[in-house]
């Protein structure tokens, strides 16, 4: 028989073989899903699930293949939307195995939406609208008594009386319901692994020792998990340097705690300032209760960058409505720890955009000068290594090559230690305490910022050492400590004060409006030529005759204590308002009377009744020359 014999009669074979099944499934009973006893039963009755995948079943016609074959492992609910849907496992198109979350109300919507994302995970759905409402009709219909609980980001949740650390692919805690991580957000998981903890240790962690920025940037990589636990909110430590000091190596340093440091990959756990506010909020809900490093402060918008360091420290987002105007978008919420790094200041940025920085803001993001004034950028010590370049090099290779195991096993540590003892966060927060309250101990008029500063860094070294005592760092047992410390100290020299930054703020625009208006804007006292020559001919008086336009007040030529002669100035309260605009005014007298900047009456209140010759009695403010012989560098 010859091969063109033997291919028609194949095929002859194969079309007699499908019209047999054709007339086997037209002549059999199609099951009424009217008429089926409950759910389970008309779900049969209008689908069959086979190894093959899932058909639709068409009275009269042959069944109508909609998909691959998946498993339904149970219905899923999230705590923090309560929020419900289905948990279903399939294999992608490299047969590895998803597990994957379908919204409930997916089945409600638009049904190609459910389709598109499950085709992007690799599984085979028929194309067109009817495949995507049949499967969402199936889905729909099935209930489960199995149960999930879904978390949408990073770090700690309470579930079932539970607390548990959850990452993408990591989970620590024990909870009789089963816990599945899948984020909300846009974007690839940033906690990548690679190599192993102990080369970690060894050729990261090690060349930290002794160097006190990057003890502090390591040390800061671990104090995102214990935000929660102490009950403290976000922040950002900023260090500030010229270009090639080694900044960005401690980031990247840092970032090897939790993920890939590098450039150029999806999972890469480094970020950069490059970002629009609404992006930089999703990237912080990723980073949840772990660590962000944001390179390049120089590259943020000026525009936005001091929204960004509130909302990045208050730990919320914007609030927003919806596009349909049916409500609120639901805000991200996050606790993170913030390791920056940058050229400029937060300060050089707000300039950029004609806007002043705040003392909200300045205490949030911890301007630190990042130099060790050692001569070799931001490292004290090389560990025998001939320059800068060599070991920022070897630092970044080691890091790239062994990375994103110390911050679940740091996770892990947390959770056996709340189990022995559920008080072990609020010993934290105390020995945290303790440490700031030491370090504040001996310097005079410290305000609330610095202190709020202080328990910062103090947070810090807490997280440095119990990163230690877990054995994750090989540092020795004061190393966190001490560099805390150090970078704490430098951090208040550069600020140059430990007293409240509106108050100091009082003092310099004050100092600068006398300055700066002089002789433009306050009239010169006019001295009368004799005891009557105001009242007999007041226009006869010494003193510039040159007319002030917009006068704010008074300049008088007086003897000082050191027995030469200074201008006093003497402000009425429009222009004292003037002087202080944007700042409590009430707040900002009170600071300078008691700094000996500003006269006082006999009852010790701010300013006091003068007559100045040719004028009306009235209250003025009397600004001492201390205010000028005290100015700092």
């Amino acid at each position: 028989m010859s091969e063109d014999a033997i291919s028609i009669t194949e095929a002859r074979k194969r079309q007699s073989a499908k019209a047999g099944v054709r007339r086997a499934m037209e002549g059999a009973a199609v099951a009424d899903p009217a008429a089926a006893a409950d759910a389970e039963a008309r779900v049969a009755a209008r689908f069959t699930m086979t190894a093959d995948g899932l058909y639709k079943n068409v009275p009269g016609k042959f069944p109508e293949r909609i998909c691959d074959h998946f498993d339904v492992l149970g219905e899923t609910r999230e705590p923090a939307t309560k929020a419900f849907g289905l948990l279903v496992a399939f294999r992608d198109r490299d047969m590895r195995e998803v597990e994957y979350v379908i919204a409930r109300e997916a089945f409600t919507g638009e049904s190609l939406d459910l389709t598109r994302a499950l085709a992007r995970r690799g599984f085979s759905i028929r194309p067109g609208r009817a495949a995507a409402n049949a499967l969402a009709e199936y889905l729909f219909s099935i209930q489960s008594v199995k149960r999930a609980f879904i978390v949408g980001q990073s770090g700690w949740h309470l579930v079932d009386n539970s607390r548990l650390f959850v990452l993408p692919d990591f989970a620590a805690g024990e909870g009789e319901t089963r816990v599945v991580h899948q984020s909300r957000l846009s974007g690839v998981s940033p906690f990548a692994t690679a190599g192993t903890l102990e080369a970690w240790r060894a050729n990261v962690a090690a060349l930290a020792v002794g160097n006190s920025r990057l003890t502090l940037s390591i040390s800061g990589a671990f104090a995102g998990p214990l935000l929660d636990l102490v009950g403290e909110d976000g922040g950002i430590v900023h260090l500030r340097g010229h270009s090639k000091s080694g900044k960005t190596t401690c980031l990247r340093a840092a970032a090897s705690v939790w993920g890939y440091p590098g450039a150029a990959r999806r999972t890469n756990f480094m970020r950069t300032w490059r970002a629009t506010s609404v992006g930089l909020e999703e990237i912080a809900a990723m980073h949840s209760d772990t660590f962000l490093p944001l390179d390049e402060l120089g590259a943020a918008d000026a525009r936005e960058v001091g929204d960004v360091v509130y909302f990045l420290s208050s730990g919320q987002g914007r609030t927003r409505g919806s596009r349909g105007g049916g409500g609120l978008r639901e805000t991200l919420y996050f606790r993170v720890m913030v390791l920056s790094s940058g050229e400029v200041a937060l300060s050089d940025k707000m300039e950029e955009a004609a806007k002043g920085t705040r003392a909200g803001q300045e205490i949030r993001l911890l301007d630190l000068d990042a130099g060790a004034d050692q001569g070799t950028g931001v490292f004290e010590t090389l560990q025998g290594m001939p320059s800068v370049a060599d070991f920022a090099g070897a630092l970044v290779r080691a890091a790239a090559k062994d990375h994103g195991h110390a911050g679940p096993a740091f996770a892990g540590y947390l959770i056996e230690r709340l189990r022995d003892d559920p008080a072990y966060g609020a010993g934290l927060a105390d020995e945290a305490g303790e440490i700031a309250s030491a370090w504040l101990r001996d310097i005079p008029n410290v305000g609330a910022q610095v202190a709020t500063a202080a328990r910062r860094f103090a947070l810090i070294a807490v997280a440095g050492s119990v990163a230690t005592d877990a054995g994750l760092t090989g540092w020795p047992e004061p190393a966190a400590r001490e560099a805390a410390h150090k970078c704490f100290l430098a951090w208040l020299d550069g600020r140059g004060f430990a007293g409240s930054r509106e108050d100091e703020e009082a003092i310099s625009r004050l100092r600068a409006f006398c300055q700066t208006h002089g002789k433009a804007r306050f009239e010169e006292w006019p001295e009368p030529r004799g005891a009557q020559a105001e009242f007999e001919a007041p226009e006869d008086l010494r003193g510039d005759r040159v007319q002030v336009y917009n006068r704010v007040g008074w300049r008088r030529r007086m003897h000082n204590d050191a027995g030469g002669q200074s201008w006093r100035y003497y402000l009425t309260a429009p222009g004292l308002r003037e002087a202080l605009k944007g700042l409590d005014f009430r707040r900002s007298l009170q600071v300078l009377a008691e700094r000996g900047f500003l006269g006082a009456d006999k009852d010790r209140k701010p300013g006091g009744t003068v007559r100045v010759p040719g004028y009306d009695t009235q209250r003025l403010y009397m600004v001492l020359p201390k205010l000028f012989t005290d100015a700092r560098e």
